[in-house]
């Protein structure tokens, strides 16, 4: 590619966010085109990405068919209240997990970090091979679940929204005070109402197919408060500020920025071997919610 890539995080659908910067792209996830933007994926930089994916468009696809259908069933409560009627049943124990190993499940649930001490969870003393290969593929998953669920609640979003424009009409119809603004409906849509998974997971799944040379831009201001709050983030250096080209000077302007290891940057206790990918170097752009550029997380960051 003629130029780094930048890719934006932890967004994978660019109605997520008012407008990207030139050059700026969303990350794909390795579905067919035809649900994923095929034209986006012409993108020398995602095509990259779209070339280290374990699996194939319809592997993909069927493997996000069924994460769905498991997701959903999970939703509806039926495996919920099924394994709750057997913990009962079983002294308050979960079905087929120890004391010890739940309590590391939860760790790893709350987390993403393997607990210590516990057997058969220390993996990263000697990584198999076919460990890192599964974990490639559970990152592609987690890209898929994030951007199905990103897209269901742009869904969501655009409903609300609607219905909201609805009622206003209907109530300045009936001379119900003013009815506000049409445009803006009763309220304004929340800011930072979870159209994304937290980015350290996105991150985190992104990180063993992102082509070696791309940078990433923080495009929500809940990543950049995080980064901000951690003490990750810097002054944007004068010799990576060649990398925003074409960008508005004002934009340019606020940015800070790391250059730091994924497990730094994501508050990982070290390096893990099982998962190198985390062990990499990546430039990441912040900058605070300027001129409707970005997505607050409705952190307030200032």
């Amino acid at each position: 590619m003629s130029s780094p890539a930048i890719f934006c995080v932890p967004y994978l659908h660019g109605a997520s966010i008012p407008q990207l910067p030139p050059g700026v792209t969303v990350f794909p996830v390795g579905l067919p085109s035809s649900a994923a933007g095929g034209k986006l994926d012409k993108d020398p930089a995602r095509s990259a990405v779209l070339a280290a994916f374990p699996l194939a468009p319809r592997e993909a696809a069927a493997a996000l068919e069924d994460l769905t259908r498991l997701g959903d069933e999970l939703a509806s409560g039926g495996i919920l209240l099924q394994t709750a009627a057997g913990n009962a049943a079983g002294g308050g124990g979960v079905s087929g997990y120890r004391a010890g190993e739940r309590a590391a499940l939860d760790v790893f649930a709350a987390t993403g970090d393997i607990p210590e001490g516990v057997p058969d969870w220390d993996a990263k003393a000697c990584p198999d091979p076919r460990a890192i290969a599964r974990a490639r593929v559970e990152c592609q998953k987690t890209l898929l679940l994030a951007w199905q669920l990103e897209g269901r609640n742009l869904e969501i979003r655009t409903l609300e929204q609607g219905l909201s424009l609805s009622n206003a009409s209907l109530r300045a119809a009936l001379g119900e005070g003013d009815g506000g603004d049409p445009a803006q409906g009763d309220a304004a849509a929340p800011e930072g109402d979870g159209e994304a998974l937290p980015w350290r997971l996105v991150l985190e799944a992104m990180m063993p197919f992102v082509p070696g040379d791309c940078r990433l831009l923080a495009a929500d201001a809940a990543m950049t408060f995080d980064l901000m709050e951690a003490g990750l983030l810097e002054p944007l250096p004068e010799d990576r500020a060649a990398l925003c080209a074409g960008w508005p000077g004002e934009f340019v302007s606020g940015l800070l920025w790391a250059g730091l290891p994924v497990w730094k940057l994501t508050g990982k206790r070290g390096e893990d071997p099982a998962r190198p990918w985390l062990s990499r170097r990546v430039e990441i752009f912040a900058v605070r919610p300027a001129g409707g550029w970005l997505r607050d997380g409705g952190r307030g960051a200032s």
